[in-house]
């Protein structure tokens, strides 16, 4: 009797153990609607293609916790070709972002000024770990289609750069990400 109980003592604490080096992967900083984000630096971004709208579904961005992004628009014309991010304070590498065109939802915001269904592309990106509590990236759409009307990015920190030849587009924005949940900074 005193073998089985300590047999079953034994393997009972395995497996706390084994659970509870497991980490949990609750996020909760999950939006119940896309949005602008703190740290964001542009929400909206005007190109030579029309008005752009960048959300996430999550408040902040931590490292290891996948999120994704959607960009809208009204422009039927328009096509996200590429986009990646690149560490601003440091360099990490280039992460890719590989956006497919979704259904119009109304969750994602669009511009004020269209009575029009949004189109709405979106892509799954993720931060490694990096030794930083905090860290800036910048992140990189590449855009295509419609005809170029020479307008630029809005001024303070938008990125437009046009390839008139191509008709294509680059436009680039902040955001903010945090080495993990526990360095986000409490609301005020």
């Amino acid at each position: 009797m005193k073998k089985q109980t300590v047999f079953y003592t034994l393997k009972m604490l395995i497996i706390s153990a084994v659970l509870g080096c497991s980490p949990t992967q609750e996020n909760s900083f999950l939006l119940s609607e896309p949005s602008c984000i703190e740290g964001q630096s542009q929400c909206k971004i005007l190109t030579s293609f029309g008005e752009i709208t960048i959300a996430f579904d999550q408040a902040y961005l931590v490292a290891e916790q996948a999120f994704n992004i959607y960009v809208s628009t009204s422009n039927d014309n328009l096509i996200f070709d590429s986009g990646y991010m690149e560490g601003e304070d440091m360099f990490m590498g280039k992460i890719p972002l590989f956006f497919q065109l979704d259904t119009p939802t109304d969750k994602v915001p669009r511009s004020e000024n269209t009575t029009s269904t949004a189109r709405v592309f979106s892509a799954q990106g993720f931060f490694g770990s990096c030794s930083e509590d905090k860290m800036q990236w910048r992140v990189f759409l590449s855009l295509r289609g419609g005809s170029a009307r020479g307008v630029t990015g809005e001024a303070g920190g938008g990125h437009d750069e046009e390839d008139r030849a191509s008709g294509q587009t680059e436009v680039s924005f902040l955001i903010t990400s945090y080495q993990s949940a526990a360095k986000v900074p409490e609301k005020k």
